[in-house]
């Protein structure tokens, strides 16, 4: 049998939490618990706000006895398989009293070419309009085993003192401006949700001191200020991590990096540390923790979607692989993200970077004709069109695709 003791803890609770904690105690002598039960990624949620209440504990413990149908709470049973189990029971009591663990993103990591940036890529696109915590810890080692270090900045913030043990450290500088810093960095988040786009992180790579670099670093200036009105960080780019020196790569992995998005919607650094506590990180192993905001151009990327694949089920279109008119005014280009002509193209058409972030009006897709014969689908991105044919602005629920 199953006991919920009274922890130091739980007795500070008040006296409906523990009673919910007993009621799920006598809810478990009705419910089974097979091997290997799989747990949701918040149990007992049932409404998905991120964090189970002392109802939602009751409704649970309903749903284990049959009480109640299982669309009161489908959270309460991890596993899908119509019982609510033992673990499953406990997990929700877990979460009611720890708070719902944080969301894991899958990544990929590389180095930059010298070594002194470690790139964390998201193996999909993030959600918008979220926040993202990331801690990278001391199981992060390089060639020689050394351990990676937290900054003596960072280790003042989070309030340890570890000794200096000689391995790299995930650089960290009191200046958000300096180039020893992380991207994306909560620090760079106005008040109003846009953010700042360094010149460290938009310039980099285009040294001052080389003057025939001048033209691709205005050009560059030029669009980081277009991003910088738009609230949040992109949902597809790489984490950028400064290094003091390189790290061993195969030992960046996801025992040793936590990239997670936030269910409280907060950018406060102690949330993440609680979240690197609760996954075994304590504080001294923490070498760097950061959270971040995502823009909401997810969500304008999946209208998009939805209204391109409800047009295909009418009718089907071509998609234009190759620019039919390259001396008009409209830039097509279609490339690998990886490949040098990508950032050429991109260089020479700054508005096509400002464009895809929704920063301002593209030109009709194809002239007065409303598109090219020949063609049989386009979209015109538009933030105010007299004739509501053609629109498509952030958050616009009513966008169409203009034929």
């Amino acid at each position: 049998m199953l006991s919920l003791a009274r922890t130091k803890n739980q007795a500070r609770l008040p006296g409906r939490v523990r009673f919910a904690a007993a009621l799920v105690t006598l809810g478990l002598l009705c419910a089974t618990s097979p091997a290997g039960a799989v747990l949701s990624v918040c149990p007992g949620d049932c409404n998905d706000n991120g964090a189970v209440t002392i109802d939602e504990l009751i409704a649970s413990v309903q749903r284990a006895v049959g009480g109640v149908a299982r669309e009161v709470c489908r959270a309460s049973d991890a596993d899908g398989n119509g019982q609510v189990t033992v673990d499953e029971l406990v997990a929700a009591v877990d979460a009611a009293l720890r708070g719902c663990p944080p969301i894991p993103v899958a990544f990929n990591a590389s180095l930059e070419t010298d070594g002194q940036a470690l790139l964390l890529t998201p193996s999909a696109a993030l959600r918008g309009a979220r926040a993202y915590g990331l801690v990278l810890t001391n199981r992060i080692v390089d060639a020689a085993g050394r351990r990676l270090q937290a900054s003596p900045t960072f280790k003042l913030l989070k309030g340890t003192s570890e000794t200096d043990t000689g391995g790299p450290v995930a650089l960290f500088d009191a200046d958000p401006e300096a180039s020893g810093n992380p991207y994306p960095d909560t620090r760079l988040v106005r008040a109003d949700g846009t953010v700042h786009v360094p010149d460290r992180f938009a310039l980099r790579g285009f040294e001052e001191s080389r003057p025939e670099l001048a033209t691709a670093r205005q050009v560059l200036r030029g669009v980081a200020d277009q991003l910088e009105t738009v609230p949040g960080f992109s949902t597809t780019a790489p984490i950028r991590i400064a290094l003091s020196a390189p790290v061993d790569l195969a030992t960046v992995t996801p025992q040793s990096v936590l990239l997670f998005e936030r269910r409280d919607g907060a950018l406060d650094l102690e949330g993440v540390l609680r979240a690197a506590a609760r996954a075994g990180v304590p504080r001294t192993a923490v070498a760097l923790a950061v959270s971040f905001p995502t823009q909401p151009i997810e969500d304008d990327l999946r209208a998009i979607r939805s209204l391109l694949t409800a047009r295909a089920a009418v009718e089907p279109f071509t998609v234009i692989l190759s620019d039919p008119d390259p001396d008009d005014d409209l830039p097509i280009g279609v490339f690998s993200g990886t490949a040098p002509a990508y950032a050429e193209f991109l260089a020479a058409n700054p508005d096509v970077s400002a464009v895809a972030h929704g920063l301002i009006r593209s030109p009709e897709f194809r002239g007065t004709e409303r598109y090219h014969a020949g063609h049989r689908c386009g979209i015109g991105f538009h933030h105010d069109d007299p004739g509501g044919a053609a629109s498509l602005s952030r958050g616009d629920p009513a966008a169409r695709v203009r034929r």
